[in-house]
């Protein structure tokens, strides 16, 4: 029995059977057929009725047939959901970031008349604690999306996880013919970098005494990323030369590196007879399994406190003339020596007290200052080469004196122990001169005796020096420095130029003029005493005073500006009706 299958689509896939490709038949026979041999798959995605019409042809062993035809065989082919095509890409990214994650959803069977539909949610499943910027957590790593949701979806790795995050994504389509659904699975690994995270770093300021050990409070450094796949490394750079600190190894530059448990412990011995502020820096460093490293640095200060340190002295008798300046030659040795380290306070000033001077002895130094304290007694301030450099001028004393000396080093507020001795000084006299210049106009100084100095004619510098002396400048414009001493001083026909030295004063005798006058333009040049005098900020009636007394104006000064007027400098006899600012203001007297 031959049987004959007709209505099967081309499309379709057909075993068990021949096909006949002049009519688009398949023919089989009865035994084949009747055993489930033949059978027909639809084309792809299809479904629904094919209409097979069988016809089955008998034939004898004498060649004589009979069929039987157009007998329907319907096919019904059963809609089978197909589930969606998931596409994913990503490109990686690091930890404690959000990574793009790029998921899309297509249709694989579109033949029906209706599609199948993606039916939500999506279900994405991630490793590793991340979590993703859309969608609802539902715990365990599981998340519910919807389509609309998936654009622009991210993925952030558990804070400071370094690992490869694993993504799986499941998403279901439904046969609206036959509510048939099927659920297509895929994961993917998305690549994670380790990053190393910024330690978290305090210190805070620091004080202690010099030449102490000195705790440095609040240091503290620690990983942020506390998973275990960092390393921390801590240094302490900005460490002055010559510091120690009680934990750690000495880089050579600077810097120290020191284990991270004993920064709570931590001292700092500053360098030797140091006192000032050091700029520190903490810095802490991870590194993470992959190479990456972080840096978290933080400055703090440590205020080093000064303690004045004692000095040696070697007070030796000294000899000098009458009214030059004898040095004292006390060769003054600090115990600290230092100051020009950076952030070191200055070296450390010499406060030295010098007695039994008397009213006919003046120090002087190359720098530095004097006060007066009375009866003898100065006090001086300044650097060790400053005191090193005092001496002192006899205005009109020979003879012998014992200078007492007693001294103490100052660093900072810190007042070291006094240093005290004995300078004998032999100070041989010196003889009056008496200097007459000519009509050419010339240089004459006096020494240390009581002069007499006359310029004559011509436009003279002369100078009394020490002792009492008598200058008379003769005609011409001169310039006349009596010096120390109470000095008469005449300046003769022209405009004359009295000048005067912070030494001067300093004995307490005051000169005399006997001709000042505005007609001839003399000028009283104090300059040399009103050192402190601001011409642009300052008032001159602060700084100067004309005091009448009987027929005579005597000019008096305050150093410091403060209106106080405690030193005459000169009597301008038998002159009086000065005015100070007329005086200032045509230059009669200069500042």
């Amino acid at each position: 029995i031959t049987v004959v299958l007709n209505g099967i689509p081309a499309d379709a896939t057909v075993s068990g059977a021949l096909f006949n490709p002049i009519n688009g038949t398949w023919v089989t026979d009865a035994g084949t057929i009747s055993s489930g041999g033949v059978t027909v798959t639809p084309a792809e995605d299809w479904s629904g009725t094919i209409n097979v019409t069988v016809d089955a042809i008998a034939t004898n062993i004498f060649l004589q047939d009979a069929s039987t035809n157009g007998v329907p065989a319907p096919v019904d082919v059963v809609p089978v959901a197909d589930g969606p095509a998931i596409s994913f890409s990503t490109p990686g990214g690091e930890e404690d970031t959000s990574i793009a994650v790029n998921i899309g959803l297509a249709l694989t069977d579109t033949n029906g008349s209706v599609n199948e539909q993606i039916q939500e949610p999506v279900v994405i499943t991630v490793s590793g604690g991340a979590t993703l910027s859309a969608g609802t957590d539902m715990g365990g790593g599981v998340w519910h999306l919807t389509q609309a949701e998936l654009p622009g979806l991210t993925v952030t790795p558990a804070p400071d996880n370094g690992n490869d995050i694993t993504i799986q994504i499941a998403a279901t389509t439904i046969e609206p013919a036959n509510g048939s659904v099927q659920t297509n699975t895929v994961s993917h690994v998305i690549s994670v970098n380790e990053v190393a995270d910024a330690p978290l770093v305090t210190a805070l300021a620091s004080s202690g005494d010099e030449d102490t050990a000195i705790a440095l409070s609040g240091l503290s450094a620690i990983l942020a990323d506390a998973d275990g796949s960092e390393t921390l490394s801590v240094t302490l750079s900005g460490v002055p030369d010559g510091a120690i600190l009680s934990a750690g190894a000495n880089n050579g530059d600077g810097s120290w590196t020191i284990p991270a448990a004993a920064l709570a412990t931590l001292m700092l011995t500053p360098p030797h007879n140091f006192s000032g502020v050091v700029s520190l820096t903490l810095n802490a460093f991870s590194l993470e399994t992959n190479g990456a490293t972080n840096v978290s640095s933080l400055v703090f200060n440590l205020t080093v406190n000064p303690l004045a340190d004692s000095a040696v002295i070697t007070p030796l008798p000294q000899t000098g003339d009458q009214g030059e300046p004898i040095a004292l030659n006390l060769n003054i040795q600090p115990g600290d020596i230092n100051g020009s380290a950076p952030g070191e306070n200055p070296a450390e000033t010499v406060i030295m007290t010098l007695t039994g001077l008397g009213s006919q002895l003046v120090p002087t130094a190359s720098g530095g200052g004097f006060t007066d304290n009375g009866g003898g007694s100065w006090t001086f301030t300044g650097t060790v080469a400053e005191a090193n450099s005092v001496a002192v001028i006899s205005d009109g004393f020979a003879g012998t004196s014992t200078i007492g000396v007693s001294l103490v080093m100052v660093d900072g507020a810190s007042t070291g122990v006094p240093v005290t001795g004995n300078v004998v000084l032999t100070i041989n006299p010196a003889s009056d001169q008496v200097l007459n210049g000519s009509v050419m106009g010339e240089t004459l100084s006096g020494a240390g005796g009581n002069d007499t100095i006359n310029g004559l004619d011509g436009a003279d510098i002369l100078s009394g020096g020490a002792g009492s002396d008598t200058i008379d400048g003769g005609a011409g414009a001169d310039q006349i420095a009596g010096g120390l001493g109470a000095d008469i001083l005449t300046g003769g026909l022209d405009n004359d130029t009295f000048i005067w030295q912070g030494i001067d004063i300093l004995s307490g005798a005051t000169d005399t003029i006997t001709d000042f006058s505005t007609l001839e333009n003399d000028v009283l040049d104090l300059s040399g005493l009103l050192t402190a005098f601001n011409a642009g900020t300052d008032v001159i009636s602060d700084f100067v005073n004309l005091s009448v007394s009987g027929s005579d104006t005597i000019v008096q000064i305050d150093q410091s500006g403060s209106a106080s007027f405690n030193v005459d400098v000169v009597t301008l006899q038998g002159v009086t009706g000065l005015d100070l600012a007329t005086l200032y203001a045509n230059g009669n007297i200069t500042a």
